[in-house]
């Protein structure tokens, strides 16, 4: 609905016919692999009874959970060194507060008024 209402802009890039055909190619390629991955993991899956069925996804869950553990367990205790990974982040800290001088400087003041002086010299079309 929200659609109607957008005008359509042209695209960004420069179209290139090559890398499309390339792009197409590769698109089907990746569809058909899929389409067989899909339809072999159907029919092996119809072939199994039910039980087996929650056999398969009581393996499936716990390697998985072991995995995941794993992974969290190598993230936080590296092996090559004996302290924990997340023992060697620096601290972070706020940012020192700068100070401000009190009052402006004489020569960014000249350069602001000659940046001024360009701009106002331009004509009307070149002006932001």
């Amino acid at each position: 609905m929200f659609q109607l209402f957008r005008k359509k802009r042209p695209s960004s890039h420069p179209k290139n016919p090559e890398t499309d055909k390339i792009g197409n190619i590769l698109a089907k390629t990746i569809y058909k692999v899929q389409t067989r991955w899909a339809t072999s993991l159907s029919q092996a899956e119809s072939r199994l009874s039910v039980r087996q069925k929650k056999w398969a996804l009581w393996i499936f869950c716990a390697g998985m959970s072991f995995w995941s553990a794993h992974c969290i367990y190598e993230g936080i205790f590296s092996p090559a060194s004996g302290k924990a990974g997340y023992l060697k982040q620096q601290m972070i800290t706020a940012p020192r507060k700068t100070q401000l001088p009190d009052s402006l400087d004489l020569q960014l003041l000249k350069q602001f008024q000659q940046r001024r002086a360009k701009i106002d010299s331009l004509p009307d079309s070149l002006k932001r």
